[in-house]
């Protein structure tokens, strides 16, 4: 009996009947007289148009993943500025409790769920299962479109990040060169094309990529926070780092805390993305939970050490709060005197993001895909269709690289 009810749940479609008309113990029992497939393939019992899709990602190459995309010390360090002007040092170090506290809990509960329901549509799935009867559809629809609008926007802000590098290392040894809008879209829709190329073309063939990016993110950690320890030729005192809270805000210290844990919650974006590859693994329901919960535990452990040794290195905060430029690029500067060493730290964060990125448009395929195969956007026939010999979905490429090219067109245009 059971077993009758996983199977109704997980075969749950938008455009399904209701869950009790699903939910019929003789289905199951026709079900089970069924012929036995494969073992090295599974079918998609969510969406029925799928084609058959080999197990590939391993656990540690899943964590692998998941930790490349929120990679939540870098993730902090790029968005630093917001925090120490909404809050100082005070709410970046006690907010990132918050937030850890907070995404733990997220993650709990998402375990709890994948480990029922293995769905790559993830929480729009949920949704459709769980909401109330009246609200079912409308939920649910709600819930996968903004899950892959999201999903957009984070492939799409990740990518601005090496624009943002590389122009800031041009500069650095070109002092006169003045950035434009232009240049940020060139160099965003290279490297966003490179990376589609070869996460369509090569990826699926090398999942070695993940585990590569996740030696390469930790060892750039473990540089930059050894640098931060040693190099610095003053320390912040203890009352800077553990008990100063700067309000520039004009709005409450409370209201001002608040506003602060964007920052923090920076580093934990993405955290979902290994339910949406459900597909891609072996076991799901043991696998999955246990990814999405160490990818918080490994973003405290890292994350926390880092922000505390940052901000023994900040002993100007005036001078940190007045940077014009990249921030991080001119943080380390700074804090190390060291312009090669600043300049090795960005030069091996551009290759980071080429990692990153990977996981991202992996993830982010495969949702919109899920969605597509339950009719939830325009030309669903097209974005749901695999691949046959790499199986992957070949055609969500193009709104991964149309849809920034159409908001940096219309941003250009505002720009002229």
């Amino acid at each position: 009996m059971k077993l009758t009810w996983l199977i109704a749940f997980t075969t749950v479609r938008l455009d399904d009947p209701r869950l009790e008309e699903s939910m019929d113990p003789q289905s199951s029992d026709k079900a089970t007289k069924e012929s036995p497939r494969d073992p090295s393939v599974r079918i998609v019992d969510t969406v029925p148009e799928f084609v058959l899709t080999k197990q590939k990602l391993g656990f540690p190459s899943l964590i692998a993943l998941s930790f490349n995309i929120c990679n939540s010390w870098a993730g902090v360090t790029s968005s630093m500025q917001i925090a120490l002007l909404q809050g100082g040092p005070f709410a970046l170090l006690y907010g990132f409790f918050v937030t850890t506290s907070l995404y733990l809990c997220i993650a709990l509960s998402a375990a709890e769920l994948i480990s029922v329901y293995p769905t790559p549509g993830g929480q729009y799935h949920f949704s459709s299962i769980l909401a109330p009867r009246k609200f079912t559809k409308s939920i649910s629809y709600v819930c996968g479109f903004i899950s892959v609008i999201n999903w957009e926007i984070i492939g799409a802000a990740v990518t601005i990040i090496p624009c943002m590098q590389i122009l800031a290392l041009w500069q650095y040894y070109h002092p006169s060169f003045q950035a434009k809008p232009w240049h940020q879209f060139v160099i965003y829709e290279a490297f966003g094309l490179f990376v589609s190329l070869y996460n369509n073309l090569i990826l699926p063939k090398a999942l070695w990529t993940h585990n590569l990016g996740f030696i390469l993110n930790l060892t750039i950690f473990v540089v930059v926070t050894v640098l931060l320890i040693v190099r610095p030729f003053n320390k912040a005192p203890d009352v800077f780092v553990w008990n100063t809270f700067i309000n520039l805000t004009g709005w409450s210290d409370g209201v001002c805390f608040l506003t602060s844990l964007v920052t923090t919650c920076f580093g934990f974006t993405g955290l979902d993305a290994c339910l949406h590859l459900t597909e891609d693994v072996s076991s799901p329901k043991r696998v999955v939970p246990r990814s999405i919960v160490l990818t918080v535990v490994i973003g405290f452990i890292t994350t926390m050490p880092y922000i505390v040794v940052l901000l023994y290195g900040i002993v100007d905060m005036n001078a940190t709060l007045a940077i014009q430029g990249y921030l991080p690029f001119e943080m380390y500067k700074m804090i190390w005197r060291s312009d090669a060493a600043a300049i090795a730290i960005i030069t091996s964060s551009i290759f980071l993001t080429f990692f990153i990125l990977n996981a991202i448009m992996q993830t982010s395929s495969r949702m919109t895909w899920a969605f597509a195969c339950d009719n939830g956007i325009v030309f669903s026939r097209v974005f749901k269709r695999m691949h046959q010999n790499l199986a992957v979905p070949l055609q969500r490429s193009s709104p991964e690289l149309g849809g920034p090219i159409s908001l940096w067109s219309l941003i250009l245009s505002f720009e002229n």
